[in-house]
């Protein structure tokens, strides 16, 4: 009997909803023919009953639309600013768009509309590009190298992003870094190295973001520098033997052996699609080391690397290819200007 009344009830609240959501929109296309016909002092009556949860957001915009062009045509201004300010709170992000009449532009062109500053929290995913200086090792490195090989990395983080001038926005943020290269060295032709580096950062990006449009497309342009620290950084070896025998596996903790800070330049290109209220950016770029992490004093003073593995660290750094996706959240407060 329970189920019986719950279900009764959510089927006359859905029939009430769409009942009202038709009554609103009847009303709403009254109000329209009433504003056509001049009867001007009817239509504020005709639509505030809808404001709050009636309407569908587009029916919303063109109500408050409506409500701005019938103050201004009564010569009531406080009112229609009342009602643009409103308007504005509600959609904050509303472009001006070719359809809406003059008078409704020039009120909106009188507040300031641009967000004060953004938050902008990203998820990227980086592809290694390591580049070797200089290589050390235990046996004749004339005849063969270690091999580095790119490999899939991941990073998080959040922008402050304000804007500098009309098409320049700057940004300081946050952000965790998880860095792979796979490393292969046939030591001897007995044995071998396998193994992945892996690294854990910290950064702090600082940017300047030139935006642009192209046939309607709004792109940009970017660069800066990310000020990174070392929070853990190793190698998950293994050495095999060719002939046969047990394989010598571990994860050797390289930390302690690494300088912990890096200055980073990095340069992008991008673009930010509108899909209605949701602002996404998404670009791609590289991301550069300047300083070889390997400390160079401590090169030959892990025994344990030497001696089990056969392994001298070599004269590195990892550039990355990446690519982020970006949420944007815009904080507003619209305001008179003039």
């Amino acid at each position: 009997m329970k189920n019986l009344t719950l279900t009764g009830l959510i089927i006359i609240g859905s029939f009430t909803s769409a009942y009202a959501q038709d009554n609103c929109t009847e009303q709403l296309r009254q109000a329209e023919r009433r504003y056509d016909e001049g009867l001007l002092e009817l239509i504020p009556d005709m639509i505030r009953p809808c404001m709050a949860s009636g309407f569908t957001r587009e029916e919303k915009v063109n109500a408050y639309r409506l409500l701005i062009q019938t103050h201004l045509f009564s010569d009531n201004s406080e009112a229609a600013d009342e009602v643009m300010y409103r308007f504005l709170r509600d959609f904050p992000e509303y472009s001006i768009t070719p359809t809406d009449p003059k008078e409704f532009v020039n009120l909106y062109q009188t507040y300031l509309t641009e967000p004060i500053f953004r938050i902008e929290p990203y998820l990227s995913i980086s592809y290694s590009l390591p580049y070797v200086f200089e290589y050390f090792g235990v046996s004749d490195l004339n005849q063969n190298i270690p091999e580095y090989s790119s490999n899939l990395g991941f990073s998080a983080g959040a922008n402050y992003t304000d804007r500098i001038s009309a098409n320049i926005d700057g940004s300081i943020g946050i952000s965790l870094h998880y860095s792979r290269v796979d490393y292969f060295h046939q030591v001897f032709d007995y044995t071998y190295l396998d193994g992945t580096y892996t690294d854990i950062l910290a950064g702090l990006p600082m940017s300047a973001r030139y935006n642009f449009s192209v046939r309607g497309i709004d792109l940009f342009a970017k660069g800066g520098v990310e000020a990174q620290y070392l929070l853990q950084s190793g190698n998950s070896l293994i050495r095999g033997f060719t002939s046969g025998g047990d394989n010598i596996v571990e994860a050797v903790d390289l930390t302690e052996y690494r300088r912990r800070l890096d200055i980073r330049p990095f340069a992008g290109i991008g673009f930010t699609p509108e899909l209605g209220n949701i602002r996404l950016m998404f670009d791609t770029g590289v991301r550069f080391g300047t300083i070889v992490p390997v400390n160079k004093d401590l090169r030959y003073s892990n025994v344990d690397l030497f001696e089990k593995f056969y392994m001298i660290e070599d004269k590195w750094i990892f550039n990355h290819f990446y690519f982020n996706f970006t949420y944007i959240f815009s904080i507003y407060k619209p305001r008179k200007i003039n």
